[in-house]
């Protein structure tokens, strides 16, 4: 009849520490979720945070063109193109000019010259060299 009894009868103790164990295992699975939620939280915050970054940067590139363009370059091209007209007006003044008013030597002027005649060789082969090798030009 115990044996019965046992059977049919539920013992407590043991119930109580499956529940026990039923409920640390869930705990210890809802840890882990939460962990993995959190995880996967952070993951895509750090990939929004990149995101504006690069958007942050990028547009902040966007706005400062314009400045780069008109403050820096334009003045800096002006320059170089004053420059070599400059240079250009010298060598034509001392072909051109009266003898009294040339104050450079055939030294000089040979120099001048060779600078010159290497700028103009450089761009006439370059622009040939884009019509043999369009793919290669940026500047189309």
């Amino acid at each position: 009849m115990r044996k019965e009894f046992e059977r049919t009868s539920k013992n407590p103790i043991k119930e109580s520490s499956q529940t026990e164990a039923e409920s640390a295992e869930d705990v210890k699975q809802g840890k882990a979720e939460e962990i993995e939620r959190n995880e996967a939280f952070y993951r895509r915050k750090a990939a929004a945070r990149k995101d504006e970054r690069e958007s942050t940067f990028h547009s902040l590139l966007i706005r400062t063109a314009p400045f780069l363009f008109y403050y820096l370059f334009v003045p800096f091209l002006t320059i170089i193109i004053l420059l070599i007209l400059g240079v250009i007006g010298v060598r034509v003044w001392h072909l051109l000019g009266p003898e009294c008013c040339v104050w450079l030597g055939e030294e000089k002027l040979s120099d001048i010259d060779k600078i010159l005649g290497a700028a103009l060789g450089g761009g006439l082969i370059g622009s040939r060299l884009q019509k043999f090798f369009p793919e290669k030009s940026h500047l189309k």
